[in-house]
């Protein structure tokens, strides 16, 4: 699941989405994510791209339903996360990071 994927599919949680930040100050709850894309693959041939990302829920509190939007999402297409929430002193937010891996087949 490339970036443009990857942003369609959390489009579904319903939440505002941007890869990386919003251009003006976004009212939460909003989903942010970046990524990273490593090639590789064997016998000097690169056939996958593994896709690093972290998505972040900004709340004003602690938001279960949110989270259960997006958890939800990850469990119904069978992506496997870890996920972290800490306070933003400086913005008065939560944040909860999630991490996952998605792999991609080259030319597919």
């Amino acid at each position: 699941m490339d970036e443009k994927e990857m942003k369609a599919f959390l489009d579904k949680t319903g939440l505002p989405i941007a890869y990386s930040h919003f251009p003006d100050n976004q009212k939460p709850p909003f989903l942010c994510f970046l990524s990273n894309k490593k090639a590789e693959g064997c016998d000097n041939k690169n056939n996958l791209y593994r896709y690093d990302y972290s998505i972040e829920l900004y709340t004003e509190k602690k938001d279960i339903t949110s989270e259960e939007k997006l958890e939800g999402l990850l469990n119904s297409a069978g992506i496997s996360f870890s996920s972290e929430t800490i306070w933003i002193d400086d913005a008065d937010l939560f944040v909860t990071y999630y991490t996952i891996s998605i792999y991609k087949k080259i030319g597919a």
